[in-house]
């Protein structure tokens, strides 16, 4: 057994910060919060990203959504972290999501392979 690392930027976090540079917010290394949001009207399985003072800075990328909700929801073991960020014109955010390898689907591959395959 071992962990299984997606990284990904955030999405929407120019809108959910109003332009807000990221080294105002994070620090490179900074754990995050991810918390499933049903309730937004966009996708029904969003899951939004935290930082440790509850400061929301946007969700996971809808391509990596639903699997991820999934995984919040049943409680899987997770590590997320601020990888990197750039703050200039267009400022980002990247997550490093370090997921452990016991949370795997029902055929026995891992969560990551699933995400990167679609499956």
């Amino acid at each position: 057994m071992g962990i299984d690392v997606l990284n990904f930027k955030i999405a929407g976090y120019r809108y959910a910060q109003q332009y807000r540079s990221p080294s105002d917010i994070v620090q490179i290394g900074e754990s995050l919060i991810l918390k499933c949001n049903q309730k937004n009207i966009y996708d029904d399985h969003s899951v939004e990203i935290y930082n440790c003072r509850m400061e929301r800075l946007g969700y996971v990328p809808k391509f990596y959504s639903h699997k991820i909700f999934k995984m919040v929801m049943n409680s899987k073991e997770y590590h997320a972290c601020v990888a990197s960020y750039r703050d200039l014109d267009y400022p980002l955010i990247n997550v490093s999501l370090k997921i452990n390898s016991e949370s795997t689907s029902s055929d026995g591959d891992s969560l990551v392979n699933n995400l990167l395959t679609g499956s």
